[in-house]
């Protein structure tokens, strides 16, 4: 029966191929103006989700301040190992921005990620290596991670491993212990160099790790199964105040951690304008535009097929009176329209893999929206599939309406 129906469909797609062509063209461009959104807001959603561990972004609100501190003291580290023992792994980070960098053979080339951690990022962040061992590569002062892109850029097709590399500024020698597969698009981190921030001692003076007063770290901790998040926070803003000799009469110091899926649409993050956070109405909008698109191609679709109702009046009048029910009429309509939006499917998959390269340069070329995984061909799919089908179905029941009598008689005016 179902095979009956395709076969009937694709004859008469086939006596009208105009019809066709614009119906399915116009229902795919659509549809890839959907898909291209869908696999935007995705992307943006699935920011920072991919880490295994329960790991936290520590944040501060200063009193003299309006807007949320993303960074913290260095010395809030290792007040935190020491005092909380619900916390597992505490890391922090500082980038140093632009590094020129001289090679071991005397060339010199410039790193702008350059950012130095502490030696347990790695048990903080799901990130692969693909040379080197995570657990040691950053336990000396001059260990030095690179990912795969600067080390091509620096060494080209040789074996950065065990290679020295002269920081030109800070007067210091680095050598490479470990080789980190590109960073994912969907993360807030971005860096290119890797650096043990033991070495930040060489530079910035011997107690600048346990400075309290030097806000320019980001703070990421590791909490324990059932650990309170913000009990612990509560604890790092009453050793601030204490440091900072905050009495009961002063405006109060809070702290906050919180969770890295969540960082890029923190509105609080937001208005500080820090680690790329967004406001989340951005994804409505989005998802919004979506949405009347996606209406206004399945509106068109229906108008073009409801607009053949007098080519198709004779056929149904005919196919009435040789005893066909409403209900086959219907189903065979509906073929028809299935098999329309699986070619715009087709075509809105091939737009998108067209479109995919201007899209992510539009977007600043910070995100890379791909249609690899499985899960997201299969809700693509079937959006496009429900959207034909839903768009087919009222003409399925319009044409289907007309009395066969006075559809042959010519009188179409009241046939229904």
């Amino acid at each position: 029966m179902i095979a009956h129906d395709v076969r009937m469909a694709l004859r008469g797609l086939r006596r009208n191929s105009g019809y066709a062509l614009l119906n399915v063209g116009g229902l795919g461009l659509g549809l890839m103006c959907c898909f291209l959104i869908v696999l935007f807001i995705q992307h943006e959603r699935s920011f920072d989700s991919f880490h295994a561990h329960n790991a936290y972004l520590l944040t501060a609100q200063l009193p003299m301040f309006e807007s949320v501190a993303v960074v913290t003291p260095a010395g809030v580290t290792p007040s935190l190992k020491a005092a909380e023992p619900g916390v597992d792994h505490v890391v922090r980070m500082i980038d140093r921005y632009a590094a020129p960098i001289r090679l071991p053979n005397g060339d010199v080339r410039t790193v702008h990620s350059f950012t130095l951690a502490d030696a347990d990022v790695f048990d903080v962040f799901s990130l692969p290596m693909v040379a080197g061992d995570p657990a040691m590569a950053l336990t000396a002062p001059d260990g030095v991670v690179l990912t795969q892109t600067v080390a091509r850029a620096l060494f080209g097709d040789a074996d950065p491993m065990g290679q020295p590399l002269a920081l030109e500024r800070e007067n210091a020698t680095l050598t490479v212990t470990g080789i980190l597969a590109d960073l994912p698009s969907n993360t807030h981190l971005d860096f290119g160099m890797l650096a043990s921030i033991e070495g930040a001692r060489r530079f910035a003076g011997p107690d600048a790790l346990d400075d309290l007063t030097n806000w320019n770290y980001l703070t990421y901790v590791v909490l324990r199964e059932g650990v309170d998040a913000q009990t612990v926070a509560a604890g790092v803003a009453e050793r601030l105040m204490t440091a900072y000799e905050y009495g009961p009469e002063d405006a109060a110091i809070t702290a906050k951690l919180r969770a890295l899926p969540t960082l890029r649409f923190d509105s609080e993050l937001a208005r500080s304008g820090r680690i790329g956070a967004r406001d989340v109405r951005l994804l409505w909008a989005f998802g919004t535009i979506a949405l009347l698109i996606l209406l206004i191609a399945c509106i068109n679709f229906t108008n073009l097929a409801t607009a053949r109702s007098t080519q198709r009046a004779r056929e149904i009048g005919v196919r009435k009176s040789l005893g066909a029910e409403r209900g086959q009429l219907v189903r065979q309509f509906l073929s028809e329209s299935v098999l329309l939006s699986s070619f715009a499917v087709a075509i809105g998959f091939i737009g998108v893999v067209l479109a995919l390269p201007v899209f992510n340069d539009a977007l600043g070329g910070t995100s890379t929206l791909t249609l690899h995984q499985p899960g997201t061909l299969a809700v693509l799919g079937a959006i496009g599939l429900v959207a034909g089908l839903i768009a087919g179905t009222y003409p399925a029941l319009y044409l289907t309406r007309f009395r066969p009598a006075r559809v042959l008689k010519g009188d179409l005016a009241q046939s229904g």
